[in-house]
């Protein structure tokens, strides 16, 4: 069994555990985030159906910027006015925390605003030490908002390079940070058991699904703050991952190459069809051994949608 079947396996234990038809499970940002996920994975509307649920009366006090978080992710795969309004009311509730620069980055690749911009800019820490995750996770989401080498190194920093050191929660940044993939998490899944069942599914989708990789060429900077950047680094693939090269000239447009496991797919030069480009190339990405009942019936057709 590879690394990757490994986590396939894991994923579909864990939708098994977070299924609201069979569980009664409290209301927690990684659930909402979990079945937001599995909606982008599997395609079946059952999920979505319970993240919106999920809006209705949310304990949103305790964890505000997860929550801000994952409303934010309903709002990229849905424009439901329940995912905008949630977020919205969430903003002034964000503690001024590194933990919060992700929400923070998130809220304003969905809205534009350059306030939000800058305070999450604000928040990342000007040196993370080893061992610092939360600051490095900081750190490597203010990358992917500016291509700042800087900030990328900063992240480097705080995660190191010991699989063994780094809480699973932290997997799936910490192996866009440093290129790895499932095949060095595999000695370690059985670490996973420590977290709830979401979180679980979280990180076994990272390492699990087709990778798709997005090399962004750019040639203005503003450019990277304009929505089809926004579209592509938003895009809702648990296994997504960017990077940045800076090409000469003065052409003020994006040029993004997709990459499938490896596979280089024709370059996205129309920017105003981001998502629509990316669904094409998932179009290709064998998603089986993810799939509800793969593990009985590997190889039939098992998207189902409800």
């Amino acid at each position: 069994m590879t690394a990757r079947d490994l986590f396939s396996r894991r994923f579909r234990a864990a939708a098994e555990a977070v299924d609201p038809a069979s569980n009664r499970l409290p209301p927690s940002p990684a659930l909402l985030a979990a079945w937001l996920t599995l909606h982008a994975v599997r395609g079946q509307t059952r999920w979505m159906d319970a993240a919106l649920e999920a809006t209705v009366d949310a304990p949103t006090a305790d964890r505000p910027a997860a929550w801000l978080e994952a409303a934010c992710r309903g709002w990229v795969q849905r424009a439901s006015r329940q995912f905008r309004s949630l977020a919205d009311s969430l903003e002034r509730q964000v503690p001024d925390e590194p933990a919060s620069v992700p929400a923070l980055l998130l809220l304003w690749r969905t809205t534009g605003l350059r306030r939000l911009l800058d305070r999450a800019l604000a928040l990342v820490p000007d040196e993370v030490a080893p061992g610092d995750f939360v600051g490095a996770e900081a750190a490597w989401r203010a990358f992917l908002a500016t291509a700042d080498d800087s900030l990328r190194d900063r992240a480097a920093a705080g995660f190191g390079d010991d699989v063994a050191a780094v809480p699973p929660l932290h997997w799936p940044t910490f192996a866009a940070v440093t290129g790895l993939d499932a095949d060095a998490f595999g000695a370690h899944a059985d670490r996973l058991d420590d977290l709830s069942p979401a979180r679980q599914l979280l990180v076994s989708a990272a390492l699990a699904c087709p990778l798709l990789e997005l090399r962004v060429e750019w040639f203005v900077a503003r450019e990277l703050r304009e929505g089809p950047m926004a579209e592509a680094a938003t895009y809702p693939w648990p296994a997504l991952r960017l990077s940045f090269q800076q090409m000469p000239g003065g052409r003020d447009q994006l040029r993004i190459v997709p990459y499938l496991d490896g596979e280089e797919m024709p370059a996205i030069i129309d920017v105003g069809v981001v998502v629509a480009a990316l669904e094409m190339v998932l179009e290709s990405a064998d998603r089986t051994a993810l799939l509800e009942g793969s593990g009985r019936r590997r190889g039939r057709s098992l998207l189902r949608r409800r």
